[in-house]
Parts: C-alpha cells; sequence; structure tokens
C-alpha cells in the first residue's frame, strides 16, 4: 500500500514504534506491504515501490496465516486493520495494529464461510479477502470462496453482507461465472470497477484440460462491482469489450519470453493513486505487483515478484 505522508514515519523511526527497539527505517516508507511466505506473513517497505527493505522485526509479524490484506488509517480508524486466512482456510481472521509489526486478533471482526451463498459450493475452504476499499461510509471487498468471488460490503468492516457472486465475460466464456487462482485486485475509479486477474494466456479461467489459471494476467471492467466483461487492452478509457468468439491477449502471460516468470504468472496486487504517486518513485497512476515462476530452477529457485506501471486512464 501506498501512503503520501508515509505512514507518520521518517527515517530512524522504531519500526515497531515507540520503545527501546533497535530496528528503525532506514529510508522514508511511502509504500508498505505484508506478504505470504506459504507459511506466515512478513513486512517490508520502501521508499519508491521498487527498491524493498525486508527488517529483521519484520520477519513473521502474524504467523500461520499468509494471504494478507491491509488497510491504513480509514473510516475514522486508526491505525493498520488485516484480514488473513488461517491455513486452515475455514475463516478469514480480522487483526489490528499501531505500528504494522504487532498485530491483535479480534474474533468480533472474523468473516466465516457463511458469506458465502454460493449453493453450488460445499463451504469448504473461503481463501481470502484479496481485495478492501473504503467508499461512501462503506467498505467493500471481494472474497475467494473455492477459486468463485463475492463481493461483500460492510458498514463496520467486521459485519459483512454478500452482495452477490462474480461473474466474468470473456472472450470465450461469456457470462460464466468467474472462477479463478490466485489473488485479484479491484479499484474504483471514475465510476468504473477496474480489476485484475489471474488467467489463462487469453483472459479465461480453466481448470481442465490443464488447470491454466495461473498462465497469465488480465483485465476487466465492471459498473456496481459484481458483473465484470473482460477487456482487450489495458487502455481503460475506450478499451473494447469481449466479443464472443475473439481471443482476449493477457496483458501479461507466461509465454512473453521472460524467464523468470515463463511456467507461472499471477496473483496480481494493484495501487491507484490519482496524484502519481506525488514523486514517490515512477510518476504513474498504477503499479502492479505479481507473481511468477521459472523453468530456470537454478536462477530462480523461489517464487519471484515482479512490478509494472501504467499511466493510461
Amino acid at each position: 500500500m501506498y501512503d503520501a505522508n508515509a505512514f507518520g514515519n521518517n527515517v530512524g523511526d522504531d519500526i515497531d514504534g515507540p520503545g527501546g527497539g533497535t530496528d528503525t527505517y532506514t529510508v522514508r516508507p511511502y509504500y508498505k506491504v505484508w506478504v505470504g511466505d506459504s507459511a506466515n506473513t512478513d513486512f517490508l517497505y520502501s521508499e519508491d515501490g521498487i527498491n524493498w527493505v525486508e527488517p529483521v522485526i519484520g520477519n513473521n509479524v502474524v504467523t500461520g496465516r499468509y494471504h494478507p490484506t491491509v488497510l491504513y488509517n480509514v473510516g475514522g480508524y486508526s491505525g493498520y486493520r488485516m484480514w488473513n486466512p488461517p491455513t486452515t482456510w475455514a475463516t478469514i481472521d480480522y487483526l489490528t495494529s499501531s505500528d504494522g509489526i504487532t498485530w491483535t486478533p479480534d474474533v468480533s471482526g472474523q468473516i466465516s464461510q457463511t458469506v458465502n451463498v454460493d449453493p453450488d459450493l460445499p463451504f469448504s475452504a473461503i481463501y481470502e479477502l484479496s481485495s478492501v476499499m473504503y467508499e461512501g461510509s462503506m467498505y467493500y471487498g471481494w472474497v475467494n470462496t473455492n477459486g468463485h468471488w463475492n463481493m461483500l460490503s460492510s458498514a463496520d468492516a467486521k459485519s459483512w453482507t454478500n452482495l452477490g457472486e462474480c461473474t466474468l465475460d470473456t472472450s470465450t466464456m461469456a457470462g460464466n461465472t468467474f472462477n479463478t487462482d490466485g489473488r485479484l485486485t479491484v479499484v474504483h475509479v471514475n465510476g468504473v470497477y477496474q480489476m485484475w486477474y489471474s488467467s489463462d494466456e487469453v483472459g479465461d479461467f480453466e481448470y481442465s484440460p490443464t488447470d491454466k489459471r495461473r498462465w497469465g494476467i488480465s483485465y476487466a471492467e465492471s459498473a456496481d462491482g459484481i458483473s465484470f466483461i473482460a477487456v482487450n487492452n489495458i487502455n481503460y478509457k475506450g478499451a473494447s469489450a469481449a466479443i464472443p468468439g475473439t481471443l482476449i491477449n493477457a496483458i501479461m502471460k507466461k509465454s512473453d519470453g521472460v524467464i523468470w516468470r515463463d511456467t507461472v504468472v499471477y496473483s496480481p496486487i494493484v495501487i491507484y493513486d490519482a496524484s502519481k504517486f506525488s514523486g514517490h518513485g515512477e510518476a504513474r497512476y498504477y503499479k502492479i505487483y505479481y507473481s511468477g515462476d521459472s523453468s530456470d530452477t537454478v536462477t530462480y529457485p523461489r517464487r519471484s515478484v515482479g512490478y509494472a506501471s501504467y499511466d493510461s486512464m
């Protein structure tokens, strides 16, 4: 996430707040991120959104959970709030923090499987509240239940109402229930809900004959946050809608020839700033971070994170 005031932090401040800590910010942290390592959640910070620092104290700030989504200082709440499911995938836990390092669970904000109203699903997993925003005194979120996505709303960020299951019209799967893998991001700009999602290489989401849902990242738009239409390019205003039978090219895909992500590319996280991030890093409206795996496991033995930016509006 990004904050033009660097979350109130300066170089030399204790990362875990006032006290006797020895881990201090080495650059002004205009960007902060909480990331999963397949078991726990770690904390990193950055001055420009490209070069990141992982402090010692940022290791395993939340244990046993690794799909975090965080908000900061919105809705009259001072501090950080996190939604992060335990690895039982039975709930999404709600945690609070004053410094982003020490987190306290609050069971009154826990999201259970009962928010999933899909009649075709067995309520066996609820993976993450992947994207959360605060608008007009309400919180809106998109929750992943068995790969299906539902839009939620809340007045207090604790008690959520399911507004409906998301659908996605793509080039070859018009009107289908949306079923994908990995994180997605939704932002609301100029009355349009803009979504980046994990897909195959032509914007669809396929289980069989091969699970292709980690082969690309695609883009879609919606007027209501529920019914999305895939678009053919990243020039958001005037982008052409999906036409049945016409291929939609993913904005990035594993066959692009980029070696570090030539087997998997998925789970986009997108941040938007109307002021182009105020000189803190690249002056672009949109910045995207995403995961990738390589066939070259010697050079790239672990999953990597990529970065891109867009200035189209």
